[in-house]
C-alpha cells in the first residue's frame, strides 16, 4: 500500500488497528490476525465439521474470539470468506446447495457481534 508523502496526513491503514480474516472451508477454518501494515500476527486452523451448522458456526466464533484475545481486539475489523454465491448486497451467501447447512442467508455481522460480546 502506498502512503501519502504529506507528513500531516493520516494513512488509512493507521486508522484500522487490526484486521482478522476468516476463510471458512468445508474441511477447515483458517483465521489470521494482521496489523495495520499487513504483518501477520497470528494464525489459527480449526476443523470445520461441516454438517451441523451450530458446530461450524461456533468454531468460527471461537476462532474470531481467540484471535481477538491475542490482539486485544480493540479497533479491529473482521472479513469472512465463505463458499457459495453471495447475495446482491454481499452480506450473506445466497446460494450454497448440499453443504454447509445454515450458511445460506446467514448474517455474519449479527452473529459475530453477539458471539464476541458473550465471551467478554
Amino acid at each position: 500500500m502506498k502512503q501519502s508523502q504529506n507528513s500531516n496526513s493520516k494513512s488509512p491503514s493507521r486508522d484500522l488497528g487490526f484486521a482478522i480474516g476468516i476463510d471458512l472451508g468445508g474441511t477447515r477454518i483458517k483465521g489470521t490476525a494482521l496489523d495495520a501494515d499487513g504483518n501477520i500476527l497470528h494464525r489459527l486452523y480449526t476443523p470445520t465439521f461441516d454438517g451441523d451448522d451450530a458446530v461450524w458456526k461456533h468454531a468460527v466464533a471461537d476462532t474470531v474470539n481467540d484471535l481477538m484475545g491475542k490482539i486485544n481486539g480493540n479497533n479491529s475489523v473482521i472479513g469472512i470468506s465463505a463458499p457459495g454465491l453471495p447475495s446482491d448486497d454481499n452480506k450473506t451467501i445466497a446460494y450454497m446447495p448440499g453443504r454447509m447447512q445454515g450458511l445460506e442467508n446467514f448474517s455474519w455481522s449479527e452473529f459475530l457481534q453477539n458471539a464476541y460480546l458473550c465471551v467478554e
